[in-house]
């Protein structure tokens, strides 16, 4: 029986994890190219919405790395 090897890019999580993390860096560009344009409240908001989605997208990361990984 051959060995069936799983690329982690190809798990659906991970998939996720990156596409979240991609729009996680999205907003962020966006808001420093706006910020100049914003009230002092709004961008503290903004942060914080951002690195509320930082912290949900490193849950979903650290349970990727709890995988468990078996070999037949």
């Amino acid at each position: 029986m051959a060995n069936k090897t799983t690329l982690i890019n190809d798990l659906p999580i991970w998939q996720e994890v990156d596409s979240a993390l991609g729009q996680v860096l999205s907003l962020q560009i966006a808001l420093e190219l706006a910020a100049h344009e914003m009230d002092k409240d709004d961008v503290v908001a903004a942060m914080c919405g951002i690195r509320h989605l930082v912290y949900h997208v490193a849950g979903e990361l650290e349970n990727v790395g709890k995988m468990e990984v078996r070999h037949a």
